[in-house]
């Protein structure tokens, strides 16, 4: 099942001063970087033979790999394996009763096909699958600054949306029914629902029905999302088909 160890993942509070003594002391040089949005983290890979040290520099001291710094200081994050195929593999934990964080395969960062495994079932060690998709190509070397503005940049904008998507939500059932614009075009629209895209605000339109499958739907992400928490991974914030 198991064809390598892809990488060790390693949770660190800056790069920089990481990288000075896996070069000076073990010879290792930086070979592509990368940022992980969901996570809140900047990635930086480091060949070594057919495997890779990542470390993982969260932006955020509330995300989950910024919670794990706190409590526990740098070290050992996660390990990785690749697998000829990812959804056999789970299943076959599955049958074996291995406690699964992702019992489907997800998409990762550049679009690698991954899944977690919790470390209740793994003797306290986060274990990450990886399955090689065909045409794969590794990300380039980015200065990591202007990789950790870009993120800044992309949570500011994630958490302005959400925030105006609530406000919409807030706002969606005391708007007077059939009052028109002032150009009589017709129903008119608050400035925070303009903000949000017709397919995120329609279950709105349509009233409690489609409010109340939304919620089913949150529902059931609910439990996947405490579990990553508790291990060091970041809740899944959207539904997506990609850390690895």
């Amino acid at each position: 099942m198991i064809k390598r160890v892809d990488h060790i993942g390693i949770a660190v509070r800056n790069i920089e001063e990481v990288l000075n003594f896996y070069r000076q002391c073990l010879g290792l040089e930086l070979a592509h970087t990368e940022v992980e949005p969901d996570h809140r983290v900047v990635v930086a890979f480091l060949p070594a033979g057919e495997s890779e040290v990542e470390l993982l520099e969260p932006i955020d001291p509330d995300s989950a790999v910024g919670r794990f710094l706190q409590k526990r200081g740098e070290g050992i994050h996660h390990i990785c394996f690749e697998v000829k195929d990812l959804r056999q593999a789970l299943a076959r934990l599955k049958e074996q009763g291995v406690s699964l964080i992702d019992e489907e395969p997800r998409l990762g960062t550049g679009g690698k096909r991954i899944a977690f495994l919790h470390p209740q079932g793994t003797h306290g060690v986060l274990i990450e699958l990886y399955e090689r998709v065909p045409g794969e190509k590794k990300p380039p070397l980015v200065d990591l600054d202007a990789l950790r503005e870009r993120l800044l940049v992309e949570s500011q904008v994630a958490q302005a949306g959400l925030r105006g998507f609530l406000t919409a939500l807030q706002r969606g059932g005391r708007r007077p029914v059939g009052k028109t614009s002032p150009a009589g075009d017709g129903p008119e629209s608050s400035t925070k629902l303009s903000e949000v895209s017709t397919s995120t605000a329609e279950p709105v339109a349509k009233g409690a029905p489609a409010r109340k499958k939304a919620g089913r739907s949150r529902g059931k992400r609910a439990a996947g999302a405490v579990a990553r928490q508790k291990v060091g991974l970041s809740p899944k914030t959207r539904s997506k088909k990609s850390k690895r």
